[in-house]
């Protein structure tokens, strides 16, 4: 492709007759490609849990620290580098097998911010996204623009720039508290944006929900939800004492800080393909619910979170577990009655809890 420049790490194993979830991975200023896959160590967790990564890279020609232009007016009306980004995506989307229905997309800084423009420009792309310390869509207009949003927050309102044309995708939002070169503001106002794409602004059914989680050798953070109902429509992760800096990243490389939580694994685990190889899934997304069966059963729900109904799995009496979905038990699973499942943790009545293969849809 003209003009096109990317690094792309193919997991040990990939075949093409396989079809594969890829993760678009958009670097920051004054990185390139190598750079941010070695500060990520995304391509570890690729090989680990079986997925492509792209790693498309800006020109210096075309910005002199390698930003992706966010704030160009062009690009947030689907042309300039939005469409040259979505070229690399349909170009290897062709070539290495890739399930057009499992392409997720996540950036830091000013291309987390180029991350909301292609969910605004091109949203039936992706199925979820990912912004670390980044801007919302639409939060400058031009340079200068852009650095006053970056200071303070941007001047323009989250719902008025929603792009009419976008696609809602379940967003995971990583911001440092400490972040002194993008606002943490600018976190919030992503989250506001996201709210009001998904069209449950100020509906009773909205409700969010906070929990921390300490560490005694990393930073701490605070997780806040926001929910319509048992959908989970964004995710903030703000993480205390993180500056301007991949959390978790390969502190041998500028802009990562390996004191603070594992983004590249946080975002994996947001993503529904993570359901297919995760081991566990943390406590915050289980629910025990009654089982229909003998008195005293007990099934696992796992809620998804992506916010699409996802396959469980139910423990009855002694009998095999079979696959449901919920709360609708009559709408259709993906996995048939015959899946086996391993159990992977028992509740204190001694009842068995079963996890899925898979459970994102």
């Amino acid at each position: 492709m003209p003009g096109a420049t990317y690094g792309l790490h193919l997991p040990g194993g990939h075949a093409a007759g396989a079809s594969w979830p890829l993760v678009v991975m958009l670097h920051g200023c004054k990185q390139d490609a190598p750079t941010f896959a070695a500060g990520t160590r995304m391509n570890e967790i690729a090989d680990r849990e079986g997925f492509v990564v792209l790693y498309p890279e800006q020109r210096r020609l075309a910005n002199a620290f390698r930003c992706w232009n966010w704030f160009d007016t062009a690009a947030q009306r689907s042309g300039g580098e939005a469409a040259l980004i979505a070229g690399m995506i349909h170009e290897v989307t062709a070539a290495y097998a890739i399930d057009p229905r499992r392409v997720y997309i996540a950036g830091l800084s000013a291309d987390g911010a180029m991350v909301n423009v292609m969910v605004n420009c091109y949203g039936q792309l992706f199925a979820a996204r990912a912004v670390h310390s980044g801007l919302m869509y639409r939060a400058a207009e031009s340079a200068s623009q852009a650095m006053l949003a970056m200071r303070q927050g941007s001047s323009a309102s989250p719902k008025a720039t929603v792009s009419k044309a976008a696609a809602f995708v379940p967003t995971l939002v990583i911001h440092g508290a400490g972040d002194d070169a993008v606002h943490p503001t600018n976190a919030d106002q992503v989250v506001e944006q996201v709210v009001a794409l998904s069209g449950h602004a100020g509906e009773p059914s909205l409700r969010t929900t906070e929990y921390s989680t300490s560490s005694g050798k990393g930073y701490a953070y605070a997780t806040i939800d926001r929910r319509a109902g048992d959908r989970l429509l964004v995710r903030k992760v703000l993480v205390d004492g993180l500056g301007h800096a991949w959390s978790g990243g390969n502190g041998e490389h500028a802009f990562n800080d390996p004191a603070g939580p594992d983004a590249s694994r946080m975002l994996w685990e947001f993503f529904p393909d993570s359901s297919a190889t995760r081991r566990r899934c943390p406590m915050h997304q289980r629910r025990t619910l009654p089982c229909v069966g003998k008195a005293g059963d007990q099934a696992i729900n796992f809620l998804s979170v992506v916010g699409r109904p996802p396959c469980r799995c139910v423990a009855i009496g002694s009998e095999a577990p079979r696959a449901m979905n919920w709360p609708d038990p009559r709408a259709t699973c993906s996995l048939p009655s015959s899946t086996t499942m391993r159990p992977r943790l028992v509740t204190s009545s001694g009842h068995p809890l079963y996890t899925c293969p898979s459970y994102g849809v």
